[in-house]
């Protein structure tokens, strides 16, 4: 029989915490012959890549590759070549998947036939657990119209994907940083039939020395531009003015965002502004004039930057 799902995690340096990230994969209300769990080893230099052979060792549903050093976008995309399941669930090495969660999912996918499954997560630490998705709808929608409907976080651990749709997409992942926020909207655009539904599937652990929480944020906002140069040279030829238009306003926002919480030099802030404004206008080149207000915060921000960036900065001061 044919593997339904297979569990994607990238390893790198998690001997801490993959056990616990492995047995909440293995403590699931399927067989686990009907799923996978690969974990791919990044060059560890610890223990990691010992632990993962031994569950392997243990258990039939573990496969266990490895490779030097490349990083989380090669790691899920040499993953994601491997994977023999029908879907995709890409899983973070020092996460958690809930227990006893496959089964209502499994249901919902197969019934509806669905490309993406949608579902809440949430956020833990030493401290506690706090919600951070909660996503509208329960009809199977376009990917697009999701998109539109929901402020979709930029990761992918809270979804599984049609693997199909993956690889006849060549939907890879392509940035060493921003990876998921570059990805993600590609793989919307692409997917027919989405669906939300109210489980919570996924707790993501808040550790010190995230990247996207701290570290060097002129690095993170040299990414985002990337990001959104992606997203223009994709929508290039591909219709849905409204769809891309709500993507790249997410794009201004993050960078905003992460200039706005952590501290970078102002001289860098004002090229990261005055190069995003030159990106932006080469984007209303291609998009049709839309009179919404994605596109004028789109326009604003393509012809000054500067101000926009003040602007939002202000109204996030305010909201404190």
């Amino acid at each position: 029989m044919g593997k339904w799902l297979s569990f994607i995690v990238p390893v790198y340096n998690a001997e801490r915490y993959l056990a616990e990230c492995v047995e909440s994969m293995l403590h699931q209300d399927i067989p686990t012959e009907q799923y996978e769990i690969i974990l791919y080893d990044d060059g560890s230099t610890d223990k990691s890549l010992e632990i993962a052979r031994n569950y392997e060792r243990q258990y039939p549903c573990v496969r266990v590759f490895t490779h030097e050093n490349a990083g989380a976008t090669a790691t899920r995309n040499a993953g994601l070549r491997q994977a023999q399941g029908d879907y995709v669930w890409f899983v973070d090495s020092d996460d958690k998947v809930v227990e006893n969660v496959l089964s209502a999912m499994r249901e919902t996918i197969i019934s509806m036939d669905l490309d993406v499954l949608v579902f809440n997560a949430s956020r833990f630490n030493e401290d506690g657990r706090w919600n951070i998705t909660r996503f509208r709808g329960s009809q199977v929608i376009t990917g697009q119209q999701f998109f539109l409907k929901n402020h979709c976080n930029a990761e992918p651990w809270n979804k599984i994907f049609r693997r199909a749709l993956l690889i006849e997409n060549e939907l890879f992942f392509e940035l060493r940083i921003a990876e998921d926020a570059e990805w993600l909207p590609r793989c919307f655009y692409n997917a027919n039939r989405v669906k939300v539904i109210q489980l919570h599937g996924y707790c993501n652990r808040v550790a010190k020395g995230s990247v996207s929480r701290s570290g060097n944020q002129e690095r993170w906002s040299e990414y985002n531009l990337l990001c959104l140069e992606s997203h223009i040279d994709y929508m290039a030829g591909r219709r849905a003015a409204r769809y891309w238009l709500r993507v790249l306003v997410l794009d201004v926002r993050l960078t905003f965002w992460g200039m706005t919480m952590f501290p970078v030099r102002t001289e860098f802030r004002n090229s990261v502004l005055d190069r995003m404004g030159g990106i932006l206008r080469k984007a209303l080149k291609i998009l049709p004039i839309v009179p919404c207000a994605d596109y004028l915060v789109l326009w604003a921000s393509a012809m000054n930057p500067r101000f926009v960036f003040g602007l939002q900065r202000k109204l996030r001061s305010l909201k404190k």
